[in-house]
């Protein structure tokens, strides 16, 4: 990756180039998915694709220059994360769902790395990132590939049979490490963990949840919902209480430096 600079205006650019000779025939079908998906976004929460290159040796994307970090970097910086904080990243990342989820695109791969913060560090600016294996599809049919990251992936991806909600529940996870320091299925390989995600039984009861409200407890088990049917959609999860509520709901100080705590060890982990 470069940093570059527009002779015409001066703004920065990040310049990713890729060699053609150490690609194979599906990455280089992967990066055209990803050009022809980000070419079709225009989203203020999805990183831009200026321009797309394609050389003798190398494939050149022109991106937008996103100083602020990856998520979890940003989030264990700060001295505290409350539940208000919370619920604006969530929020944030589910009109982004609902956004490229209505365009008929899965992500495919949403977790902290995928998720870039402005040079602010503010939630409303956090951006997705990463469509290298995000897929289209019609609303009728459903996907069937294994594919993501095993910590934040789906149990209908693993049984080969899903559709866009496999991101709520990749998010789900997500909100759930922010609010607790842990991930809900921790394994010490990717096998152990998709057999805990199969299981689908995330603790709710001890440890940091004792303290949470149920409002967000609630609404992080909907995200959570093992059977994809009843898992509600980006557009049903920001109708749900928590982020409808005008009433701020808050967590004890000390189990929010206690959170991130966890949060860093497990970052540096």
């Amino acid at each position: 990756m470069f940093l570059g600079t527009h002779k015409k205006t001066g703004l920065q650019r990040a310049i990713k180039v890729l060699q053609k000779s150490g690609m194979s025939k599906d990455e280089m079908s992967n990066l055209n998915e990803e050009v022809h998906i980000l070419s079709e976004m225009d989203h203020p929460n999805i990183v831009k694709l200026y321009d797309f290159y394609n050389e003798k040796t190398t494939f050149s994307l022109v991106q937008e220059v996103v100083p602020g970090g990856e998520l979890f970097d940003a989030i264990t910086g700060k001295d505290k994360v409350s539940l208000h904080d919370t619920r604006e990243l969530i929020s944030t990342m589910l009109e982004t769902l609902n956004y490229f989820h209505g365009k008929g695109i899965i992500h495919r791969d949403l977790k902290p790395e995928n998720i870039l913060l402005e040079g602010c560090k503010d939630f409303k600016c956090a951006k997705i990132i990463d469509f290298g294996i995000a897929a289209e599809f019609d609303g009728r049919s459903k996907l069937n590939e294994e594919i993501g990251t095993p910590f934040y992936m789906a149990p209908e991806v693993m049984t080969g049979k899903y559709d866009e909600k496999c991101d709520v529940w990749s998010l789900g996870v997500i909100c759930y490490m922010v609010l607790t320091g842990t991930p809900p299925f921790y394994g010490e390989n990717n096998e152990e963990i998709k057999q805990k995600i199969l299981k689908g039984t995330p603790n709710y009861k001890t440890g940091a949840w004792k303290n949470i409200p149920t409002i967000v407890k609630d609404f992080v088990k909907a995200m959570l919902t093992m059977d994809p049917e009843k898992r509600p959609t980006a557009a049903e999860c920001l109708q749900l209480k928590w982020i409808r509520s005008q009433k701020e709901v808050v967590m004890d100080p000390e189990q929010e430096k206690a959170m991130l705590a966890k949060l860093q060890s497990f970052n540096a982990n």
